[in-house]
């Protein structure tokens, strides 16, 4: 049945109709060229100062094709990112908030856009460079370097200085080393040491646990790191590679509401169980999100309407399941676990304060 017989013209006029919807394809329209002026190398270029359009599109030539630079150009002086005086392009106080941004659009456009473009198709194979993440009835797809490079450019701004606050705790007397599980492109390391931390850091990155196979041993450690890169490696074999004396903390931003969902609540147990059992980790900092918001606050926020509303149907539509702050305080305690501190990120960053960061110590 056609789409269109379920209705007549005469149910909405055209005129009221495309007046309501429209900015719908606006908003749409101009995310999507945000996103491209940032991949491209164009918002950075713009927001530096004024240029020649010839001179841009020269600058950018080798890697892409001028039409579509051309085009780029001028749907940005279109949406309000850049001015045109002649063939003088400036980029305006709006781009440079969007470059400022860069990790929203890279994580929800670059990395999910797949995956809000598939939930509405039947069951397909995904392309050949794309990771797919379990949905509740579907597979669907996601760019997961995007994912790994957009979340860690937000966190940045949010998630990274409450981390590195909670992991001074554990600075003296001998720092220990800093295990980030799951840490995408490796972004906390060189924000700790801008922060003059002491603290050594090893991101541990392994495909298995994220983000959908199932929790077990590598065959062997195959560390491209060492203490200050990324092992790429399971979790259980990095630790069990520590001699006794060895003291860690491991940092999981992200990651147990992506276990939980995958796995289900009893490995994730046995998991944190199995942290607390051993002597050489010293702590845990976690950070998850709430999921306790009502549709009311969203929509009275622009975070809600802008980020959080898509946040949260990717996760309705993914193998993600987020949970409230009570449940996480009641699992960490009962797998063995003291809650030193918990906080929200900067207000700043997220005005509605749904970021929550978790200290705790062996019990």
């Amino acid at each position: 049945m056609s789409v269109l017989s379920e209705f007549t013209m005469d149910d909405v006029p055209i005129d009221e109709a495309l007046r309501q919807a429209l900015p719908l394809l606006e908003g749409y329209g101009d995310a999507m060229v945000a996103y491209a002026l940032i991949r491209t190398g164009l918002a950075n270029a713009l927001a530096a100062g004024e240029k020649s359009e010839c001179d841009l599109i020269t600058e950018f030539a080798a890697a892409y094709r001028p039409a579509v630079l051309k085009g780029l150009i001028r749907h940005a002086v279109g949406a309000g990112l850049a001015t045109k005086r002649a063939s003088q392009i400036t980029g305006t106080e709006r781009l440079r908030a969007v470059v400022a941004s860069a990790g929203w659009f890279r994580l929800l456009i670059g990395g999910y856009g797949p995956t809000l473009l598939a939930m509405a198709e039947p069951e397909r194979d995904p392309a050949p460079n794309q990771v797919t993440c379990k949905g509740n009835d579907m597979d669907l797809p996601r760019n997961l370097q995007e994912v790994k490079v957009g979340s860690c450019m937000m966190s940045s701004y949010g998630a990274f200085p409450a981390v590195c606050d909670m992991l001074d705790t554990f600075a003296c007397p001998t720092p220990p080393i800093v295990l980030d599980v799951g840490c995408g492109d490796g972004s906390l390391g060189p924000f700790l040491k801008r922060r003059g931390s002491q603290l050594r850091y090893v991101g541990i990155e392994d495909p298995r646990v994220i983000p959908s196979e199932p929790l077990r041993a590598s065959s062997g450690p195959d560390s491209t790191g060492g203490e200050s890169g990324i092992a790429r490696v399971s979790l259980k074999d990095y630790v069990a590679g520590l001699a006794q004396d060895e003291r860690c903390v491991i940092v999981l931003s992200f990651v147990l509401h992506e276990i939980l969902a995958q796995h289900g609540e009893g490995p994730l147990r046995e998991l944190l169980s199995g942290f607390a059992q051993d002597p050489r980790i010293v702590g845990l900092v976690i950070v998850e999100v709430d999921p306790a918001p009502t549709n009311a606050r969203l929509q009275d926020s622009t975070s809600g309407r802008g980020y959080y509303n898509l946040y949260y149907l990717i996760h309705d539509i993914t193998k993600q399941r987020l949970m409230p702050r009570a449940f996480w305080e009641r699992l960490f305690a009962d797998c063995g676990f003291n809650l030193l501190d918990v906080e929200h990120i900067s207000e700043k960053a997220d005005p509605l304060r749904l970021e929550i960061v978790f200290l705790l110590e062996r019990g």
